[in-house]
């Protein structure tokens, strides 16, 4: 129990027994503090038992839409505490089935055991003991964050499936790199691309040959599907999935723009969804390659794709990964084999935080370099958790070009549409901090800051060369 309550431990010990349901009195009253002051420790301390036992008896109409925000984090924290406690249970109640010796050798009928308990099918349960073992057994750091509320379940399982085919070495090593990072970040999605990258690093020989024999077997699949539909699914190299994918958008959204005016003019009674179009945009271009009539115009840009990448590791000096954007980290060999016969461009990188440095321009509209810069220093909408690729999103200015803001890489970052309004018109705020970082904040006052995104380069902390783009 934190000490912070230790005088108090006689109304913690029976918290369980004295508070029900319905009675007047909360937690906050019972130990003379107020919601605010609470949570102020909840957010300090490590969770347990205890916290749980707070935060269930906080009663709502206390609480300010602040506090509900900060009630939430702390059930975060405490969620992840919760499912490792629940880990320890689920390895102990298959403990004993763990080795069963039988006449055709020894079996593991620990998940049938789990699957018994919890309801869940054997296959289920089997998955989830295996990543039961591997956090207490083999990831003692991710077992520590989990402790701690630092992470999710949800990263926790990322980091057991990211290297299930690693040696026991190279487990530590990812393990390690991955708690002991500049910055913890809860958002699943930053932390399986760091993750990546950590696995990359020890892996980049096998990870190379394995690329290899699988750019032998790709292909592409037709099945059929109910209601008079299909399917087709292409397993080709992520830089050609890249192009396919964002040559269909482009196509989609000539199609959208088509749309809007048919239905402007009553030709037409809805607009297509970008899922929509980018089908239509599929069975058009290959409708072409069979009639010979072309289906884009002669002075559509070629669609091409970005990879970025230290210098000295386009030279071959370093092994440190890339980044394809649209895709992900690449190992290095990847890297080189993209940049090898593409245009290259200089990118100036921040030594402490990888953020990209460049130059603007004096007016509204962002120019076709400061549209490069902003898809390079944040591949998607920069709100936690939105996954919209950044040739989607408005450049939209931090600080309202009316107000006075610039054009320029500081002050501009992709936002989708929707959290360009979120901005623009619900009294969310967002700040560009010295860093680089974006720090957005709630009606109610809750800031989630986002650390630049680190553009992949030569990864020594001493090395400020540049990192190169292409």
């Amino acid at each position: 129990m934190p000490s912070w309550l230790s005088k108090r431990s006689v109304i913690i010990e029976h918290v369980f027994e004295v508070i029900e349901p319905d009675c007047a009195a909360s937690v906050a009253d019972l130990l003379g503090a107020t919601p605010s002051e609470l949570l102020d420790q909840l957010e300090v301390e490590p969770p347990g038992v205890w916290m749980l036992s707070v935060l269930d008896h906080l009663r709502e109409e206390q609480l300010c839409d602040r506090e509900h925000e900060r009630v939430l984090g702390c059930w975060e924290r405490s969620l992840a505490w919760a499912n490792l406690r629940r880990a320890e249970a689920v390895v102990r109640a298959a403990e004993s089935q763990e080795t069963v010796s039988g006449p055709f050798g020894t079996d593991d009928f620990g998940p049938e055991t789990v699957a018994l308990i919890t309801g869940a099918t054997v296959t289920a349960a089997t998955g989830e003991l295996h990543t039961a073992r591997r956090v207490l057994r083999e990831l003692p750091g991710t077992r520590s964050a989990l402790e701690r509320g630092e992470i999710s379940w949800a990263m926790a399982r990322a980091v057991v499936e990211a290297t299930s085919g690693l040696t026991g070495g190279q487990t530590e090593q990812v393990d390690r790199a991955m708690v002991r990072s500049w910055q913890l970040d809860r958002e699943v999605r930053a932390w399986r691309r760091k993750l990546r990258r950590e696995v990359l690093k020890v892996t980049s020989a096998t990870a190379d040959a394995a690329r290899r024999r699988a750019v032998t077997g790709r292909r592409v699949a037709f099945w059929p599907l109910p209601d008079g539909m299909a399917g087709v699914y292409a397993e080709i190299p992520a830089q050609d999935a890249i192009t396919v994918i964002n040559g269909l958008t482009r196509l989609a959204q000539d199609y959208k723009r088509a749309d809007r005016e048919q239905v402007r003019t009553g030709a037409l009674g809805e607009i297509r969804s970008m899922d929509q179009a980018r089908a239509d945009a599929l069975v058009d271009l290959c409708t072409g390659a069979l009639t010979g009539e072309p289906v884009t115009p002669a002075t559509r840009d070629r669609v091409g794709v970005q990879v970025t990448g230290g210098i000295k590791t386009l030279l071959g000096l370093r092994d440190d990964p890339g980044e394809l954007t649209g895709y992900g980290p690449i190992t290095a060999q990847h890297l080189r084999e993209l940049a090898a016969d593409g245009d290259w461009q200089r990118f100036l990188t921040a030594e402490d935080t990888g953020a990209l440095i460049a130059i603007g321009q004096a007016g509204y509209r962002p120019n076709a370099a400061i549209r490069r810069f902003l898809k390079a220093v944040r591949p998607h909408c920069d709100f936690p958790g939105c996954p919209i690729p950044a040739d989607r999103c408005d450049a939209e200015h931090t600080i309202p070009h009316d107000d006075g803001g610039p054009t320029n890489e500081q002050n501009m970052r992709p936002r989708c549409r929707r959290h360009h309004r979120c901005k623009t018109h619900a009294d969310w705020t967002v700040h560009t901090l010295p860093d680089g970082s974006i720090a957005w904040t709630t009606p109610a006052g809750t800031t989630r800051i986002i650390p630049p995104y680190r553009l992949a380069g030569d990864d020594d902390e001493d090395d400020d060369d540049p990192g190169v783009g292409r």
